[in-house]
């Protein structure tokens, strides 16, 4: 079984009826007070492995921003998860779930595969007290409608609550705490299914009273023992506890269970380290580690894997949820990949795992598939979106930008998106910016390098989001997919996307549009273009000065003069290799620029040296010299740019 979506309203930041789809790995992300957390406290109170998390509270109902609960007459909540059972699909599945939720299983109206419902309904009214009035009661719905009657809602008895189990590990943690109160559950649990062996059970019990013995034989314990009894009579007179007795421990086997600890070698000393010991990155580990213990021995003791265990005991749940809060918290990057691919397996086992997370490191490791994402709505109430991908049909854009979204996670916590074409965008907008005053931090604005292909799939993806997004790409006149044609090519993106007017139509496709009327309604579209060829052509062409002053070692291109031979041969040569074609085809007397020195440095700079060292030199050069501005190429853009940037920030 497992919870396939989880229903939402009211509770907390949400605000409407909100649904979630789980899978069996799902990984909730979102800036910081986005509503993550929310919904795994959500899940907490239906299935929260202890009471306290199960206990709806005042401040779970959701309240308008400026106003207090106190502010209504009442308020009402619902949490709900819908249930459904893969294992009737596969042949040789586990299906002990099936049993205990048989009597509530019910196929909707629509013919749906067989599912339950298991919803918790809350509400809270003012009263005479300053606290009000709270009730809520957890039911099986035995009906498909959103508001069901009182008649199919059948109450959650504390034997179904034992059949779903949720670990919740927060983000806020204290790990030696957690530890001592999970050691003495989750350990207890194991040990107290334990078939302990007669022979063993006495020779522990001996034992420890032998311990007991030579400890109370010790002639200074004897001392401090009978100064404790002297004193205990004077104050008690005898009473029902006439003495009192010293032990290092206690000599029935329960007893010596419970002192059970876990130690760590080779430790820093000698002797084994304590958990107390560990820091609180490894003491987050060993508590991951003691859950999915637990896990992994009662899966083996159901499947009768495994001997010494009274299966009668053990009472496993027919569904284990491990909700993760930041399970980056402590933790260097690379743990992050360890623990993704230790709860992959215990899925693999019939467990499932919700986690959350504001890092893009453990992004990178999650499908985009697996990916929920949280954003909060004009400060008020939160939404959640699955991540919108091509379809499967279209297995190369499918691939594309899944590869894409995977490898700029960055892009899901921004409150910004460039796309762009590649590194250097990354490197000189910033520092454009940064001339005309934006600040721009890498955890607000992302660039994502697309190489101009599946433009409208990336568009749709953060429409989605509702995240915010400027497009650059280069123009490429004179190149073979460049000018007129990368026009076309966004037509179809746009045409893909949204609807175009034959208006719109007409002035993009129509030869009698100049490039500068093309360029001008595409900025309205938030589409801005490297004129005439790429970011790297248009900063060399604005300071050229700064990007041919190079370190002494290095002497630059070699540019024939006119009375040098192959002179004509050399420049096409040198123009094909910046245009990308054939040399035979490029026509001097209609480039893009009429410099024919910008293509030998171009080739030199960008084609020879490589673009990154180029304008990283180039603009500490603009800086030192003074010549800092904005080529008017980039200027809308950077406007846009802080246009956006003053709303979102």
């Amino acid at each position: 079984m497992i919870i396939q979506k989880l229903i939402i309203d009211g509770f907390k930041c949400f605000r409407n009826k909100t649904e979630i789809e789980l899978d069996s790995l799902t990984c909730f992300i979102g800036t910081n007070s986005s509503g993550k957390s929310a919904a795994l406290e959500a899940l907490c109170r239906l299935f929260g492995d202890n009471n306290s998390l199960k206990i709806v509270q005042k401040s779970d109902f959701y309240v308008e921003p400026g106003k207090t609960i106190e502010d209504y007459d009442n308020r009402f909540l619902y949490i709900e998860a819908i249930i459904s059972f893969p294992e009737l699909e596969n042949a040789g599945s586990n299906t002990n779930s099936i049993p205990s939720c048989f009597s509530h299983m019910f196929i909707s109206a629509s013919g749906e595969k067989p599912y339950c419902r298991i919803r918790l309904e809350a509400e809270w009214e003012k009263g005479t007290t300053s606290d009000g009035n709270l009730n809520y009661t957890t039911y099986w719905i035995h009906s498909d409608e959103e508001n069901p009657s009182e008649e199919n809602k059948i109450p959650f008895k504390l034997k179904d609550k034992n059949q779903i189990v949720l670990h919740y590990i927060p983000a806020t943690r204290n790990p030696e705490k957690q530890i001592k109160n999970v050691t003495g559950t989750v350990i207890k649990r194991l040990f107290d299914s334990i078939t302990w062996n007669e022979e063993i059970q006495s020779t522990l019990e001996d034992s420890a009273k032998t311990v007991r013995d030579k400890f109370c034989e010790e002639n200074g314990i004897k001392v401090i023992q009978k100064t404790l009894d002297s004193f205990w009579t004077k104050y008690t007179e005898g009473g029902k506890y006439k003495h009192i007795s010293l032990s290092p421990i206690k000599t029935d086997l329960s007893s010596i269970i419970r002192q059970v600890n876990a130690y760590f070698s080779p430790g820093q000393t000698e002797s084994a380290d304590s958990v107390e010991k560990l820091s609180d990155g490894t003491k987050s580990l060993f508590y991951l580690t003691l859950l999915n213990t637990l896990f992994d021995v009662e899966n083996q003791i159901n499947f009768g894997n495994v001997e010494g265990f009274d299966k009668t005991k053990i009472n496993k749940p027919s569904l284990t949820i491990f909700a993760v809060e930041e399970p980056e918290n402590h933790l260097a990057p690379h743990y992050i990949g360890r623990i993704i691919s230790v709860f992959r397996q215990l899925v693999q086992q019939g467990a499932q795992t919700v986690l959350t997370s504001h890092s893009a490191s453990i992004v990178k490791r999650i499908e985009p598939e697996e990916i929920r994402y949280f954003r909060l709505i004009d400060y008020d109430f939160t939404s959640v979106k699955r991540i919108i991908l091509p379809d499967n049909d279209k297995a190369e854009a499918y691939k594309y930008v899944k590869e894409a979204v995977s490898a700029y996670p960055e892009l899901y916590f921004s409150k910004l998106i460039i796309f762009g074409e590649g590194d250097s965008e990354e490197l000189v907008i910033p520092r454009l910016a940064k001339w005309k005053g934006i600040e721009i931090d890498t955890s607000f604005v992302s660039f994502v390098p697309l190489a101009g292909r599946f433009v409208n799939h990336f568009w749709r993806l953060v429409e989605d989001l509702n995240i915010p997004y400027l497009t650059l790409l280069d123009f490429d006149k004179g190149r073979n997919t460049g000018g007129d044609d990368k026009i076309k090519y966004i037509i179809k993106q746009l045409e893909l996307y949204e609807n175009l007017t034959e208006d719109e139509k007409n002035i993009l496709e129509s030869p009698l549009s100049s490039d500068t009327d093309k360029l001008s309604f595409l900025e309205k579209k938030n589409v801005y273009f490297s004129y005439p060829l790429d970011i790297d052509f248009a900063m060399l062409k604005e300071f050229k000065d700064d990007y041919m002053l190079l370190p002494k070692e290095l002497k630059g291109p070699n540019i024939p003069s006119i009375e040098g031979d192959n002179y004509e041969t050399k420049n096409k040569e040198t123009v094909a290799s910046v245009l990308k074609t054939d040399s035979d085809k490029v026509d001097i007397g209609n480039l893009p620029d009429n410099d024919i020195s910008l293509y030998y440095w171009y080739r030199y700079l960008f084609l020879g040296r490589g673009k990154p060292v180029s304008h990283l030199n180039g603009l500490l050069n603009i800086e030192e010299n003074g010549n800092v501005r904005i080529p008017s190429v980039y200027e809308p853009l950077l406007n846009k740019l802080k246009e956006i940037l003053k709303v979102e920030l």
